[in-house]
């Protein structure tokens, strides 16, 4: 009888931080830019950063789930195999299939709720607001006339 070693590799797991990073300007507020999405491992929460770190905050705005479920229909291509052909490829038929996905909502653990989310969804600009740092809230810049 054959004896089998098994061998056990622990892998560290870098957890994923839901969250939507930004950089501000400490003096003016000013927003000088962004990570997109709302998955960071801690390495990027901790490494990255854009501009001058004396001169720029890094604005961490946590993202958390709300509890709520929703239900999104996604289109899903398989391929049918339908035998061989004369030249002895194997033929497939495209079927396009709906397929229904559970997905988990989240929302910003932030005052500004809705504005987040619009950033987030691109509906709003994150450069068309600045960041006021005693009250930590977005406002929205007055646009010059000419």
């Amino acid at each position: 009888m054959q004896s089998i070693l098994l061998k056990f590799i622990f892998i560290e797991i870098e957890w994923y931080n839901e969250n939507m990073i930004v950089f501000v300007d400490k003096e003016t507020g000013r927003i000088i830019g962004k990570i997109n999405g709302r998955k960071h491992p801690t390495h990027v929460l901790k490494n990255v950063w854009i501009g001058d770190k004396q001169k720029t905050e890094k604005i961490v705005i946590e993202w958390k789930r709300t509890g709520k479920e929703n239900i999104i229909q996604k289109i899903k291509t398989e391929l049918i195999p339908l035998g061989i052909s004369q030249n002895g490829e194997k033929v497939y038929r495209r079927v396009n299939k709906a397929v229904n996905i559970k997905r988990k909502e989240w929302e910003p653990d932030f005052v500004q709720k809705d504005l987040i989310s619009n950033i987030e969804r691109g509906k709003e600009n994150i450069f068309n607001f600045k960041y006021n740092f005693k009250t930590k809230k977005l406002i929205k810049k007055a646009i010059k006339k000419n």
